[in-house]
């Protein structure tokens, strides 16, 4: 499925960045106005395309952006059927200090002015629905840059620490002993990253996994081959569920829990 990268530009005054498609001979939609972005290359991720066009399109780096919403457009909203995703950037650049490279033109508007404009293919509904949730005054969101680290208190601190090496094939990076908390950390690498704190802690209540609780549920561990990574934490003596395939992706996941209960799935990669 061909899949569309594109961005809902604003600026501090709450007003969004569009531009006016050309009225050559062949283009769908001319005159229309529309969103920054384009195709998503062969190879290339919808991150990446994003950058790409918008660069390529306005001359302009994006520095921060987030993800909307995915449109799966299909029927006769489009010559072509695709998967367009949508993300929303704010820019301070003024509307004369900016260069269009391709379309005819670009203006700001005001929310109250998108009714009255003529959209291409779908996006009059996608900025409908952006400007539904959409509040100016809100403070930007956090970028994270990934997962740090997951921390994991032991009742059994030897006994976990055990397995975590011996049966999922963590690797001990360090290990501290705290005097003060009475207290052991080991930091555990998965595939080489340091990803898992281990710790013991005296007299920390368990937490409950069985009926399912609120917070956070499990850790989920990637496999390139979902039979072989059951094969080898069955082999250590722990009981795993059954495989079951995962109906949004089509992927295939087992569970099984660490000695305290804590949830592990194992998800084909």
């Amino acid at each position: 499925m061909k899949k569309i990268a594109a961005v809902i530009l604003t600026n501090p005054a709450g007003e969004l960045l569009l531009y006016l498609r050309d009225n050559k001979p062949g283009l769908p939609f001319p005159h229309h106005w529309d969103l920054f972005g384009g195709h998503v290359e062969p190879g290339e991720t919808v991150e990446a395309a994003l950058l790409r066009e918008v660069r390529e399109e306005l001359g302009i780096e994006l520095s921060a952006y987030r993800f909307f919403r995915k449109y799966e457009v299909r029927g006769d909203e489009e010559a072509t059927p695709n998967d367009k995703y949508i993300f929303h950037a704010e820019i301070d650049q003024p509307q004369q200090a900016l260069t269009l490279y391709e379309g005819e033109r670009l203006h700001y508007f005001r929310p109250e002015e998108i009714g009255s404009l003529r959209f291409a293919n779908i996006l009059g509904r996608v900025v409908a629905d952006f400007l539904r949730e959409y509040d100016p005054a809100r403070p930007p969101a956090l970028r994270p840059q990934g997962v740090h680290h997951i921390a994991i208190i032991a009742s059994d601190y030897a006994r976990s620490r055990a397995f975590y090496t011996q049966v999922l094939g963590c690797t001990l990076l360090q290990e501290t002993y705290r005097e003060a908390r009475q207290s052991w950390k080991g930091d555990l690498a998965i595939a080489g990253q340091y990803q898992i704190e281990l710790f013991s802690f005296p007299g920390a209540p368990p937490r409950p996994s069985y009926p399912e609780a609120q917070g956070l549920r499990h850790l989920a561990l990637a496999v390139a081959d979902i039979e072989e990574g059951v094969a080898q934490v069955k082999a250590h003596g722990v009981t795993v569920e059954p495989i079951r395939v995962d109906e949004g992706t089509g992927k295939r996941f087992a569970f099984f829990a660490d000695p305290d209960g804590l949830p592990i799935e194992l998800y084909e990669g």
